[in-house]
């Protein structure tokens, strides 16, 4: 069936970025900053994303692997070093204890950023107000047109009927790969197997007493016992724990609120929105019983009260097929590509419905990512960053996470700014143009 609409209202910019999650913010700096006219749009009531709506955090590391260098700067680095003017951040190098703010976690953890979101959310907002940015909020991404190997027109649902955008360049910050998925263009999924990442949902506890919870982890006599594995083992031996997570995720954020990260919904969503609804009432319904298994288990958690919960976090969906696929051996070697956009070292983090799959990168060399991950094969005008870039699933697993996908943000809005102002085709954007204007952004190459 065919569906017609009248438009209601259109706006024109050099580039439109959809998705106002953390890729989205950085790639309408980025390209702001290159002198675009741009246009965000997001379809919540605030930027940020899974970090803000979704409750995840800390965001993890922007180190190398020996926690010696901090290798994401550029927007990334702006970001939380203007949260710390609002004390709304512990910076990540005052994150190297191994303790309560990285998860008491003993590998890939250094350098973590635990942050108030309410502080983020003004704080992003206004940077991007500052910068010129026009924000659009309660914009859905429902379709574009395309003409000529080109997105040149993007329309949206609004409580008010819908709104079509015209720009040069599309940067897709949406998550799924929406816009080119919705636009008829090529898209990854899944693997040979059809496995998926579970979803899982956050929340966030206070009235934890931080000195006992170290205590204990202190008294730990192997890295299982600081995630109280055994106290999870036991609790479900009795009966009174049924969630899929086998240790516990805890993590302290700033004013003494501890974030969760322990429902666990398995099982291949689909992007289907009946699926992620039921998603999301499978996984606040895990909360009670969590909460009743910290109360009577962990040590500190004895008096947590409930103040939050997020929105469902789903870890792994469609992505674009780019120019060019990350794959998981790339960032294993190590290798340095000739179109590098960004550095990171961050280990890979493969949730399966059993256990988490979380394995440090043993070369000493950060990965790099190419610029052609970022460029949509369909469209010549058409980038994307976060969790839908073109990689496969191990490679995925690692640069999804909050510091690596605002790089790759920077990234795609800077070269969507490019060219949109030379008209040349995404691929044949000139890289060491592209270079030069990352590192006038403080993008660290090594």
């Amino acid at each position: 069936m065919d569906f017609c609409a009248k438009i209601k209202s259109s706006y024109d910019c050099d580039v439109l970025v959809v998705g106002g999650g953390v890729a989205g913010i950085a790639a309408a700096e980025g390209a702001a900053k290159n002198g675009a006219s741009v246009i965000l749009a997001e379809s919540g009531y605030c930027l940020g994303g899974t970090v803000t709506a979704g409750l995840v955090g800390p965001f993890m590391t922007c180190y190398d692997r020996s926690g010696e260098t901090q290798i994401i700067r550029g927007v990334f680095d702006e970001i939380i070093r203007e949260l710390a003017t609002y004390g709304g951040v512990v910076l990540p190098e005052e994150c190297r204890k191994r303790d309560s703010f990285s998860g008491y976690k003993l590998h890939g953890h250094l350098g973590t950023v635990p942050f108030d979101r309410e502080v983020f959310k003004y704080v992003t907002e206004q940077r991007c107000v500052r910068e010129g940015v026009k924000i659009l909020y309660h914009h859905l991404f429902v379709g574009a047109k395309a003409e000529n190997g080109k997105i040149r027109e993007c329309f949206f649902a609004t409580k008010n009927g819908f709104y079509s955008i015209r720009c040069k360049c599309v940067v897709d910050c949406t998550g799924d790969a929406s816009v080119v998925y919705l636009s008829g263009g090529k898209t990854l999924y899944s693997d040979e197997s059809g496995n998926v990442q579970p979803a899982s949902t956050f929340f966030l506890v206070d009235d934890v007493n931080k000195a006992e919870v170290d205590e204990a982890v202190a008294k730990a006599v192997d890295e299982e016992g600081r995630y109280f594995k055994n106290y999870v083992d036991i609790a479900r031996a009795k009966g009174d724990y049924h969630i899929g997570t086998v240790h516990t995720r805890l993590y302290e954020q700033p004013h003494g609120v501890w974030a969760v990260n322990m429902t666990k919904v398995n099982g291949d969503l689909k992007c289907d929105p009946q699926l992620v609804s039921e998603a999301e009432i499978s996984a606040r319904a895990q909360i009670p019983e969590l909460m009743d298994f910290l109360h009577k288990y962990i040590p500190g958690f004895s008096h947590a009260k409930l103040i939050a919960s997020g929105e469902l976090g789903v870890r792994e969906s469609r992505r674009i097929e780019g120019e060019y696929i990350l794959t998981g051996d790339d960032l294993k070697k190590s290798v340095r590509f000739d179109d590098t956009i960004a550095l990171a070292a961050n280990s890979f983090d493969m949730h399966t419905s059993g256990k988490t799959n979380y394995l440090i990168n043993e070369n000493a060399e950060p990965y790099s990512i190419p610029y052609r991950a970022l460029v949509s094969k369909s469209f010549d005008n058409v980038f994307s960053a976060g969790k839908s870039v073109s990689a496969d699933r191990v490679a995925l697993s690692a640069v999804r996470v909050v510091p690596p996908a605002m790089a790759t943000g920077q990234a795609a809005g800077t070269a969507a700014a490019l060219c949109a102002q030379s008209g040349v085709k995404a691929k044949e954007l000139n890289y060491e143009t592209l270079r030069t204007a990352l590192e006038c952004g403080g993008v660290y190459f090594g």
